[in-house]
């Protein structure tokens, strides 16, 4: 199984630090709490900040050494309800230290995903279009300046051990409202579709072979099925 990733790391570079231009080689490490996640170095880089002071540090198949910390990580993340609270909140987001190495300038990101906070559901919807096909839709809300693509989602609805409908959508997680739309079958009659139920990931369809495919089943949700509405799935 696949266990790396691509990461996108946009960072505004504080005055302080002069001698950019000069930097040869980056090396970026994440970690969660005490847990080094990852560290990956890109050689013989040159790094131009723009007119807001802001660089891009793009790492291709970024491999993760410790699946424990980043599943610690992801449970964090996603909405569930394991208790995920931390010993000390008050880590840096992103701390850069810059040192002289012999091939060169080295700039040291290190990126403590700690501070990022759980995303929420804030409003969810259910739509029955005829006996058997249903639409969901969910608004999340993260006040992180992070974005996570799942890709396309299989999910589960069920009530006590009573499976309702399998359903079907892409998982986006970004900074402030997103709006995520579900369609699927149900497998239970209609009449089943009251009270409280629980919304389950299960599968990545295009990326079951990543930890996409395990970190999607992370994602629980509570959800109260006596508010329908009429939803425009596209």
């Amino acid at each position: 199984m696949a266990k790396t990733f691509d990461l996108e790391i946009v960072a505004i570079i504080e005055d302080e630090l002069l001698d950019l231009d000069w930097t040869s080689h980056v090396t970026v490490t994440l970690s969660y709490q005490t847990r080094v996640i990852g560290e990956q170095t890109l050689r013989d880089t040159v790094l131009f900040p723009d007119s807001e002071k802001r660089v891009v540090i793009k790492l291709h198949g970024f491999n993760i050494s410790n699946m424990v910390g980043f599943k610690g990580f992801i449970q964090r993340l996603l909405p569930n309800d394991i208790d995920t609270e931390l010993d000390d909140m008050n880590a840096n987001q992103l701390a850069i230290a810059d040192s002289n190495v012999d091939e060169g300038h080295d700039l040291s990101p290190g990126i403590n995903l700690s501070v990022l906070s759980k995303a929420s559901v804030i409003e969810s919807f259910v739509h029955a279009y005829d006996v058997t096909e249903i639409g969901w839709g969910f608004i999340f809300y993260s006040s992180d300046q992070a974005e996570f693509d799942f890709g396309s989602c299989e999910f589960v609805l069920k009530k006590g051990e009573t499976r309702l409908a399998l359903l079907y959508g892409s998982l986006r997680i970004m900074p402030g409202k997103t709006h995520v739309l579900l369609r699927g079958h149900s497998v239970a009659a209609l009449t089943e579709f009251l009270g409280m139920a629980t919304l389950k990931g299960v599968r990545t369809v295009e990326n079951n072979n990543t930890w996409l495919a395990h970190a999607i089943r992370s994602f629980e949700i509570q959800v109260d099925m006596i508010r329908t509405e009429n939803l425009v799935l596209v």
